[in-house]
């Protein structure tokens, strides 16, 4: 009959690629608009253009605390919207060999001698990471100053530069968790990671296809800070028609995107989109706009672009982002070209935008027909691999240079019978239009070699990766290149091999789809390459690996500006010399960071730390120099908000004590560089910042930490926003003093340390307490004025403290509690959760399981409560365990539910008050008959009206001859009512507090509000306070 559902786990191979289409010429007509030096006033007949907003954008949870999950990896729904062939003709392959003028039949012969060779070579994300399989892994990834994410289908992990997990391996989607939309529960792939130097932030995206609605998305998260583990601004951008194959690449006034276009339904191909997004918004987590030009099918008409990457320094203001593609006359039925297009934003007057051909340049011949879409040899099997010869391979990596701009790409040529090499092509651009400054084929002896990627370091030298096989030689990641000033057209770099294969791969032919070779940000010099293995049957791995070519001469260094900085300051340090490139930065055994390096000029930036000496080292494979920088220490260490950004003195309390921290770690203050009491001296002004001290410090009762105000000043420390404007962590012997704190959301000071001093301080409109000792012994809190704080003036925690001279008044307020969740089931634990029962009649009953696929929850998992279908008539209820809703204000119950059919099947959620159970009485809620196409959104029913009750719900499963039924995700949410609370001092634990000469005021206005709480049970040692209240 017809059901689509199961609950078996199968192993079905998920395929993908594109259809072929027929091409047709089409005429072009005038336009305005900017346009590139050398443009044509052409535009293509039938280009559309539109500008939207993202449908949805938000900020995520930090990814260091998301528990990383392995599942919802199945892509075979691609299968079904794409076909999986290519746009070009197969089967019209070269069976002789191809005259190919620029063909490179010999290896360089230029070795290491003056270079570091290969560096870090580790294994990347895995198949295995995939709970079903995926092909082919679409490997990817981008280096930073100090991390290296990959994206593969379907997972991400995040390592540091020496190969360690810091993140990961997880699904992709969780960069999505709780992003709620129709792509909710979707895990697509199509992977694009992107470091943005500039803004040193991190874009990650996939496509979101295989939606509830069949909407089609692609989502992009950009991190808000450099550390790719922590949270990221998100959004999700919509297309009419499948964006397949999306690009992207970083610009000064966007992030650029291509993609091919294909219909949902149907799967035929549509033509290209080229897109911009509103790069400046989203840096900053702002509603973001994106620009979107919809191309046509036609012989003139873009195909499977690559936009440009910049590299290193941006281009000038108003320079259009450059799109890449070229054609083949063996399989376009048109001239061998490489296609330059240019895309010309205004965000002010969108309609002023433009994207439009500027060059179309005519390469040295070469042949991108196969005989088969998988062609590729391996040993000891009749499986070929793919070569996806249609289209160029990411990326196309911009660079900027004093005198030219240069783009380079590659992608993959046939030269002979099937013999697969690597075409790679450098463009330059002086004044005019762009031409062709370089190219050649890279196919040295009988191997394949192809899904290649290129790139160019700051000095002009280019990498470029690529898979190796033959009959002979199983599939394996090698590398090649060549120097700046090498002969032009040739690879003069020896092959290198970061990957030698062990086995072939069989039973799936897919490869690729493409690699990435990227550049190290830190000294612009060294490269980075992500490419597939294979470990046998279809179970690809990935390695990871970086690498340098010879430099040929050591740097030197003339000047460098400043010439001194303090342990715990650092500074950032202009270096003025040659041949500096590729160098690495480093004072008394402390790395400088690079900002900028052109060879004759570094800006590096050097921290807070313990430097060893002053002695400035620059070194790179060849050789190094020195330079004296003056390192001083101090313990006094000053702050003024209105400082430089490069001076002695620090612009925030924490960046002080951070950098206290850096410069004297654990060291005990009476010992170290510098011993003596350590001052961090504020000037006067307003401090918008939350102040950390690290645990590590180390004061002493000889030698105490003191935070304290310049003479005369009175700092104003505000908390908004922040947990707390202090917190002192667990350190000893902290002395804080002089300075007015408010705003913190819990305390505007926080201690957890012992033998600490607070006094003189003014503290009020915290979210808990003026002052809180949460934990440790023989603190005083003494001459504070505490006051207008949500509930306390000062909150005792902990044993033997001491409250003295202290005025705490008009402290308290009407608290709303924050809203709880009391039942929160996704099952994933034992089924039945524990307290909820099932009952009714028919065959078959709720179940733990998934849906054939596997179909993910809306929580990213595969795991949720199943109603099978039965060809008879089934009433059967899942029911929630009790909730007692006793005392809370408001009460609501999330869920979603699956409903993917027309076949008579009806959820109900309903409620009981009295017991529930088959005998209970029911209350329908909601009533679920409409066809989701799958998962609902997120249902929200409001149960205020219950509260006061202790309620079971149930999900009540009735069909005829129906589809199965889902539910997940269930929540009970309850806000406890608001209460009026607040005292002047609160003690609430603890023995031995001592509570001296203080005057302790209760709000007025209510019962509620005290002087002096003490839980029951405490003593407190009280002399000569003096209480007030007026409340009876």
């Amino acid at each position: 009959m017809k059901k689509f559902l199961l609950l078996t786990i199968v192993g079905l191979i998920p395929f993908f690629g594109i259809t072929q289409q027929p091409l047709k010429e089409v005429k072009l007509k005038n336009t305005d608009g900017q346009k590139d030096a050398g443009q044509r006033d052409l535009r293509p007949v039938g280009q559309t253009m539109e500008v939207q907003t993202a449908k949805y954008f938000d900020i995520s949870k930090p990814l260091r605390e998301m528990t990383p999950i392995k599942d919802n990896d199945y892509r075979g729904w691609k299968d079904g919207i794409v076909k999986n062939g290519f746009r070009y003709l197969t089967g019209n392959g070269p069976v002789g060999p191809v005259n190919d003028p620029v063909w490179q039949k010999e290896q360089g012969t230029r070795g290491g001698s003056g270079s570091r060779g290969l560096l870090q070579n580790f294994d990347g994300a895995n198949n295995g990471d995939n709970t079903s399989g995926v092909a082919p892994p679409d490997t990817q990834g981008d280096v930073g100053p100090n991390h290296y994410v990959q994206m593969v289908n379907n997972v991400t992990e995040i390592f540091d530069k020496n190969g360690n997990t810091l993140w990961g391996p997880t699904n992709s989607s969780a960069f999505w968790d709780g992003f709620t939309g129709s792509w909710t529960g979707t895990n697509d792939g199509d992977p694009i990671v992107l470091y943005d130097q500039q803004a040193d932030r991190w874009l990650v995206s996939q496509f979101a296809v295989n939606t509830s609605d069949n909407t089609q998305w692609e989502l992009i998260a950009i991190s808000t800070t450099p550390d790719p583990t922590g949270t990221y601004y998100r959004y999700a951008f919509q297309f009419t028609d499948m964006p397949d194959y999306p690009k992207l690449g970083i610009w000064p006034d966007g992030y650029y995107m291509a993609a091919n276009r294909f219909t949902v339904s149907g799967g035929s191909y549509n033509g290209t989109y080229a897109a911009v997004l509103e790069r400046s918004e989203m840096l900053t987590g702002n509603s973001a706009r994106m620009l979107l030009f919809s191309n046509g099918t036609l012989t003139s008409d873009p195909y499977s672009m690559l936009p440009s990457d910049c590299d290193g320094s941006f281009p000038s203001t108003g320079t259009p982002n450059y799109f890449c593609w070229d054609t083949d006359d063996d399989t376009w039925g048109a001239s061998d070209r490489v296609k330059v297009w240019a895309f010309n934003t205004d965000w002010v007057t969108t309609s002023n935008s433009t994207f439009t051909e500027v060059a179309s340049l005519t390469p040295s011949a070469f042949n991108s027909s196969f005989s088969a879409s998988e062609a590729i040899d391996q040993p000891g099997t009749t499986q070929d691999l793919g070569t996806l010869a249609d289209r160029m391979m990411f990326r196309a990596q911009y660079r900027t240079f004093a005198g030219h701009e240069s783009i380079v790409i590659s992608r993959t040529v046939n030269i002979g019978s099937d013999h697969a090499g690597v075409r790679w092509y450098e463009l330059r651009k002086t004044t005019g239009t762009w031409g062709i400054y370089q190219q050649g084929t890279y196919a040295p002896d009988g191997d394949s070699r192809w899904m290649s990627s290129i790139a160019m370091n700051g000095v002009g030298d280019i990498a470029l990766g690529y898979s190796v096989s033959g009959s002979s030689t199983y599939p394996s990641i090698r590398y090649t290149g060549r120097l700046a000033g090498d002969p032009l057209n040739t690879l003069t770099i020896t092959e290198t091999s970061i990957f030698s294969g062990t086995a072939s791969q069989t039973g799936v032919g897919r490869w690729g789809d493409y690699s990435m070779m990227s550049v190290d940000p830190t000294d612009d010099f060294t490269f980075w390459y992500t490419q597939e293995y294979t470990s046998g049957s279809w179970n690809w791995r990935t390695r990871i690996a970086s690498f340098d070519f010879p430099v040929a001469v050591a740097p030197s260094i003339t000047s460098i500006s400043p010439s001194s900085l303090y342990e715990d300051r650092g500074k950032q340090i202009t270096i003025t010399g040659a041949d500096m490139l590729g160098c690495s930065f480093d004072i008394g055994g402390v790395s400088g960071s690079i900002v900028s390096n052109d060879g004759s000029t570094a800006v590096v930036n050097f921290p807070s730390a313990n430097y060893v000496n002053g002695t400035l080292t620059v070194t790179n494979a060849a050789g190094s120099d020195t330079w004296s920088v003056t390192v001083g220490t101090r313990n006094t260490i000053p702050v003024d908000a209105s400082t430089g950004s490069n001076t002695d003195i620090h612009q925030t309390i924490d960046g002080a004590v951070d950098g206290l921290a850096a410069w004297y770690g654990s060291t005990a203050f009476n010992l170290g560089d510098l011993p003596g009491t350590k001052t961090i001296e504020v000037s006067a002004g307003t401090y918008s910042e939350s102040v950390t001290l690290d645990a590590n410090l180390n004061p002493t009762s000889a030698n105490p930490l003191i935070i304290a105000p310049a003479s005369g000043a009175v700092p104003d420390v505000d908390a908004s926003g922040q947990s707390y404007g202090f917190n002192l962590n667990s350190v000893d012997y902290v002395e804080l003093k002089g300075f007015t704190v408010h705003d913190a959301s819990l305390d505007n000071i926080l201690v957890q340390g012992n033998n600490g001093t607070i006094h003189f301080n003014k503290c009020y409109n915290a979210g808990n307490a003026g002052v809180k000792i949460e934990t440790g012994t023989n603190n005083t809190v003494t001459n504070n004025l505490c006051y207008a704080n949500d509930k306390y003036g000062v909150h005792f925690n902990s044993s033997s403290n001491t409250l003295k001279n202290n005025t705490l008044t008009d402290n308290g307020s009407n608290y709303s509690p924050p809203e709880q969740i009391l039942l929160d089931e996704g099952f994933e634990g034992t089924f039945l959760p524990a307290g909820w029962q099932q009952y009714g009649n028919g065959a078959n009953s709720w179940v733990q399981g998934y849906f054939t696929g596997p179909i993910a929850g809306p929580d990213g998992s595969s795991l949720y409560a199943i109603h099978e279908w039965d060809a008879n008539y089934i009433e059967r209820s899942l029911e929630t365990n009790g909730v007692n809703l006793n005392g809370y204000a408001t009460a609501s119950l999330e869920y979603y539910i699956y409903h993917n059919g027309t076949w008579g099947e009806i959820i109900y959620a309903e409620i009981s008050t009295d017991g529930g159970g088959a005998s209970g009485t029911w209350t329908t809620l909601r009533t679920h008959d409409t066809n989701y196409g799958g998962w609902s959104s997120l249902q929200t029913i409001d149960l205020t009206s219950y509260v006061n009750n202790t309620i079971h719900i149930r999900f009540r499963y009735v069909q005829t001859d129906g589809n199965s039924g889902a539910v997940d995700v269930v929540k009970i949410k309850a806000t406890p009512s608001p209460v009026n609370t607040g005292a002047g001092l609160y003690v609430q634990s603890g023995t031995g507090t001592t509570v001296q000469n203080n005057i302790l005021q209760a709000k007025a206005g209510n019962d509620a509000y005290y002087a002096l709480i003490t839980e029951s049970g405490i003593t407190v040692n009280s002399d000569y306070n003096t209480y007030y209240t007026t409340n009876t």
